[in-house]
């Protein structure tokens, strides 16, 4: 039976080389064909060479598929190691972000106290400056009011009286009394040690 064969498997069959599968060939002792640039001849086969035939080309095929199967499992090992790698990339990239993030906000919580901070003692700073100048205003208005003959004072109820007189309210009344207290004016005066009220006698056109 003739079987075609590759020039290499021929070589093999024949146990020659393949230069002497060659030599046949061009001395017509063996019939030869070109399939896709490939040289192939005939080699005349018994019953036990082709069973042999057919298992080294079984042989041959499952070589084959081994070879492509490590070949698909190389190419997936690689894929995989280039997705670890990527992955790994990643995640020291968002660990790198979240650090930078992390830095940005205790900057901005520190700027955010000091601006507290800073705020605080400023509070702090005009309140002692406010304290001190209504304190220096009582202490005027008792040495005032101990200079003065108590005929120069008023009753509270008097004031509250004269100020009806021009339409005042009790609620605009109390305003007067303390805006009087706040700004210093030295026609009222309030003693924290007596917890006493007094009020000096004036015209109070400026207060209608």
């Amino acid at each position: 039976m003739l079987t075609l064969l590759s020039t290499n498997e021929a070589a093999q069959k024949l146990g020659i080389s393949i230069q002497g599968v060659h030599y046949r060939i061009k001395t017509n002792k063996l019939k030869s064909t070109i399939k896709d640039g490939k040289t192939f001849v005939y080699v005349e086969l018994d019953d036990n060479t082709k069973a042999e035939n057919d298992s080294y080309e079984r042989e041959i095929r499952n070589k084959n598929l081994s070879n492509e199967i490590i070949k698909v499992k190389d190419e997936q090992i690689t894929l995989l190691k280039r997705a670890i790698k990527w992955m790994g990339f990643s995640h020291k990239n968002e660990i790198k972000r979240l650090e930078q993030n992390h830095n940005k906000l205790i900057d901005v919580f520190k700027s955010e106290v000091e601006l507290l901070q800073k705020a605080y003692n400023e509070m702090q700073h005009l309140y002692k400056i406010q304290y001190s100048t209504l304190e220096n205003h009582q202490n005027n208005q008792n040495n005032l009011h101990q200079n003065n003959p108590v005929d120069k004072t008023i009753e509270i109820e008097e004031f509250f009286l004269m100020m009806k007189k021009y339409n005042k309210t009790n609620t605009q009344i109390k305003n007067i009394i303390l805006d009087g207290l706040k700004s210093g004016d030295e026609r009222f005066l309030y003693n924290k040690a007596t917890r006493k009220f007094t009020i000096f006698k004036s015209n109070f056109q400026d207060l209608i």
